[in-house]
């Protein structure tokens, strides 16, 4: 994890709970404790990534990683002509479609976990936009305003009891009998 997290410089490892498949990873050293509403919410959403990659394949790493990634084919590209290393360009903070997509995901499970474990129908959404939006993923997807709305959608689903989206109705009873 500590290679990675130099590797992948746009994800932030050191402050972050992370799942690569098929385990998930505590950098740092801390005691965590299951029965803490805070990690079975974090848990949860690394679940989600655990199943869409297990569900996607390698089509889930490409999709995180992009389009940063793919600085890799251009470096070897560059053997063929020097061109190629315009490609270098990739490493800036370019958004990431496929990368926000799996975080909505995730966080869209942060959101349902933290409401069979608390019954809380109001949720943090600017704490959830800045990881969109800031450095924490590097600045995966800075249209705050569309990520709002659907961030906004997840809410309302939850207070209006829509069906529960399928790859978390296996969570719904265990956490909703969380103490």
């Amino acid at each position: 994890m500590k290679v990675l997290s130099k590797l992948l410089f746009f994800v932030n490892f050191d402050r972050f709970i992370t799942a690569i498949y098929p385990k998930v990873y505590f950098l740092k050293e801390t005691y965590y404790d299951a029965s803490d509403t805070r990690y079975l919410t974090i848990l949860t959403h690394e679940y989600v990534h655990l199943h869409d990659r297990k569900r996607l394949g390698q089509l889930f790493n490409l999709l995180y990683l992009s389009p940063q990634i793919l600085v890799l084919l251009f470096l070897a590209l560059a053997f063929v002509s020097p061109w190629y290393l315009f490609g270098l360009l990739l490493l800036a903070p370019i958004p990431s479609i496929g990368r926000a997509w799996l975080e909505l995901r995730g966080y869209r499970a942060t959101m349902y976990a933290s409401h069979w474990v608390t019954g809380s129908v109001r949720f943090n959404i600017d704490g959830i936009l800045k990881h969109f939006t800031g450095p924490s993923y590097y600045f995966m997807f800075p249209f705050e305003a569309f990520m709002r709305r659907k961030f906004r959608k997840v809410e309302e689903d939850i207070n209006n009891h829509a069906p529960v989206p399928k790859e978390l109705q296996p969570l719904e009873t265990i956490l909703k009998s969380h103490p």
